[in-house]
């Protein structure tokens, strides 16, 4: 189950689909949202997002984490 900060996380890398940690976690300051790197870990740990690497680091969200998301 998915607390509310870890939700609204989800929500921004969903509706977002491909995002930079520097840019999450400027979104993140502007809510007031803390323990993003702890979330992270979480995520990647689930399953539910990636990093990729192409033209810089970014993060995904997997259809695990849209399952998470969809199933609160």
């Amino acid at each position: 189950m998915l607390n509310s900060n870890e939700k609204r996380i989800l929500e921004i890398i969903n509706n977002k689909l491909l995002i930079t940690e520097k840019e999450l976690n400027e979104i993140l300051k502007k809510e007031n949202i803390d323990g993003a790197p702890t979330t992270f870990r979480k995520f990647v740990d689930s399953g539910f997002i990636e990093k990729i690497t192409s033209l810089g680091t970014c993060i995904v969200i997997t259809q695990k984490g849209m399952r998470a998301l969809r199933d609160k």
